[in-house]
């Protein structure tokens, strides 16, 4: 999927544990939404429906947003640009070993 051209309203970096769902809540409320994620190996599964971390209902929620495309996905952080609003979402730091 290819983001819209200058429709987005949101993009959310960074579609972990906070930034899928956070993009799914958004889309599924009518938003138009860019999900862009530097690891394009934890979001194609996402794309074919099948997020491991999503239970059935928001993967359903992923399925309806996607096909109305409301939600695209990049793996271009140039992209967020696009979007009148952008939310960064980070993961939990890491223990220094």
């Amino acid at each position: 999927m290819t983001p819209p051209e200058s429709t987005a309203e949101v993009s959310v970096i960074g579609l972990g544990r906070v930034g899928l769902p956070l993009a799914l809540s958004l889309a599924d409320r009518g938003l138009r939404v860019i999900g862009i994620d530097n690891d394009p190996a934890g979001w194609p599964p996402c794309a074919r429906g099948a997020c491991r971390s999503l239970r059935p209902a928001p993967r359903s929620n992923f399925e309806r947003v996607t096909e109305s495309e409301r939600l695209s996905l990049s793996e271009r952080v140039a992209d967020a640009a696009q979007a009148t609003q952008i939310v960064i979402t980070l993961g939990p730091p890491r223990s220094p070993t």
